[in-house]
């Protein structure tokens, strides 16, 4: 499910039925707390004004999202 803020994040997470929290245009710290908040309950994806040096790829460790 795309998410846009961290109120959608839990709205999602509340609804359930989710396999997938999509973090769309979230700055570093939201995604971060975004991130927290999930915890490995969903296989998560940041996407929208990353840059290589925010790229989940290039940071996963410090972001915390799931990687492949």
């Amino acid at each position: 499910m795309e998410t846009r803020n961290l109120q959608e994040v839990e709205q999602a997470i509340r609804t359930g039925g989710v396999q997938r929290v999509m973090l769309d245009n979230f700055d570093p710290l939201s995604l971060r707390k975004a991130v927290d908040f999930i915890g490995r309950r969903f296989e998560t994806e940041a996407s929208g004004g990353i840059t290589f040096g925010d790229s989940p790829y290039h940071r996963r460790n410090r972001s915390g999202l799931s990687g492949r």
